[in-house]
């Protein structure tokens, strides 16, 4: 079914929580290549992020109502 309408669905994760990570591939990939930032220092995952405050890339705001979510989320999609 999901192949005949192209779309993929994922009932585990609500909406907002899926717009959230959507929101961080986008700030990852925009982030994670910048030349200004050490190897080491390069912005953290996903599952991550909630515990993880690097002073390396512009911190990607996770609201904290909505971090267990998230953590679940990213552990669904092993991000």
């Amino acid at each position: 079914m999901e192949s005949q309408e192209n779309t993929v669905t994922f009932p585990e994760i609500s909406t907002p929580i899926l717009e959230k990570v959507v929101e961080y591939f986008y700030y990852k990939v925009r982030y994670a290549q910048s030349s200004d930032i050490p190897g080491d220092a390069r912005c953290p995952s996903l599952s991550s992020l909630a515990f993880v405050r690097s002073n390396a890339c512009t911190e990607f705001k996770i609201e904290p109502e909505n971090a267990l979510e998230l953590l679940m989320a990213a552990n669904f999609l092993d991000a």
